[in-house]
């Protein structure tokens, strides 16, 4: 939920400022606002990150214990959550990415992503899975959104490169 809604926010507010800018040609000041969003999200995120994951278990008692849950029960959930939590700082620079991918057109690089995506989230799934058991699926998970993120790094590089999105533009947004 967290990172549905911080990674809809991001996208969100990004994408209009990240489309004047490239629709201007602005590179460098395209270039600094994404390095800048990446350098804010991984300030915020990371540390927020880090509480909710050292209070997990706090925090899945607080919310699903109440009689329902066993004390076992609650431990393994917060396991589980933990690894799910590593999700979110990865999430919200992926959605800023996207907004960049989209805003410079070069939405082509998606497919190649996905599928990437797909392949390592299926293998980390059965590897992290026979070692963590249910943990390891949020693992997986974890691991293979680092996948695109990378990825994404690479491919827009290169596709800066190609289309020569590195000079300033003469016009300013």
């Amino acid at each position: 939920m967290l990172l549905s809604v911080g990674g809809t926010t991001v996208g969100a507010v990004s994408l209009p400022y990240l489309s004047r800018l490239a629709a201007a040609e602005n590179w460098l000041a395209l270039r600094y606002v994404v390095r800048r969003s990446i350098l804010i999200i991984a300030m915020l995120a990371i540390p927020a990150t880090a509480l909710m994951i050292w209070h997990s278990e706090t925090l899945v008692r607080l919310y699903l214990q109440r009689g329902v849950f066993s004390a076992k029960l609650a431990s393994e959930v917060a396991r589980v959550q933990r690894f799910s939590l590593l999700q979110i700082p990865v999430g919200l620079t992926l959605a800023l990415l996207m907004r960049f991918m989209a805003a410079v057109g070069a939405n082509r690089l998606l497919l190649r992503v996905a599928f990437a995506t797909l392949v390592v989230n299926v293998f980390a799934d059965a590897v992290l899975m026979q070692r963590l058991g249910a943990a390891g699926i949020a693992a997986a998970d974890s691991v293979a959104g680092l996948v695109p993120l990378v990825l994404l790094a690479i491919l827009l590089t290169r596709h800066a490169v190609e289309r020569k999105l590195t000079s300033p533009a003469t016009s300013s947004v």
